[in-house]
């Protein structure tokens, strides 16, 4: 199944590409810039920005969507992680952190639509741990957040000692099968299945 992927972010490309691979979709790069609606809900975006590709390439599409939600300073910056990064940056959002809890969480939204069905069908994970006190690792091709420099991810009950940016795409690959919850795209690729797309 061919389907094409909505985004300018080389690093989302490469993750969406080697996870929905092993399920025999040929993921295509839909690489140019969509309006960014500002919403409360990443389902909303992304569901927003596949509607939107759509009517440009007639095909089959999904987008994704990410945002770190902080508890401690009351799920910010969530849905406007993008608009964050590019104001305050990373060590804005550090700044913001100082004195408070580190625990954080990657939301994440993958939105498919075409025409067989009436809205966009969105699938959601995340993935918990927490904000290191300072950024480390050299940004790779895989990467697609600068909050990759800071973001421990937790595995089972532990928060990893070192961030995503430090490792490669095949160990956090090897890592996240150790991750209970099922993310978006294995969900995503589960409900093709199960209408006998893939």
């Amino acid at each position: 199944m061919e389907i094409y992927f909505l985004t300018t972010n080389r690093g989302k490309f490469l993750t969406a590409e080697n996870r929905l691979g092993k399920y025999g979709i040929n993921l295509r790069w839909l690489n140019r810039p969509a309006p960014e609606p500002q919403a409360e809900s990443l389902s909303e975006i992304a569901s927003f920005k596949v509607r939107w590709a759509y009517e440009i390439v007639e095909k089959p599409v999904i987008a994704v969507d990410a945002g770190l939600v902080i508890p401690s300073l009351n799920g910010f910056p969530g849905p406007f992680t993008s608009y964050v990064l590019k104001t305050i940056g990373v060590e804005g959002i550090l700044k913001l952190l100082e004195g408070k809890k580190r625990y954080a969480y990657f939301d994440h939204a993958l939105a498919y639509y075409d025409s067989s069905v009436e809205h966009p069908i969105t699938f959601s994970h995340k993935v918990e741990g927490e904000i290191a006190e300072r950024p480390s690792g050299e940004r790779s091709e895989w990467w697609w957040s600068d909050l990759f420099s800071v973001f421990r991810p937790k595995v089972g009950e532990k928060v990893l000692p070192r961030v995503v940016g430090e490792l490669s795409l095949d160990e956090w690959e090897r890592i996240r099968k150790d991750i209970p919850e099922k993310n978006s795209y294995e969900k995503f690729a589960e409900w093709l299945a199960e209408r006998g797309l893939i």
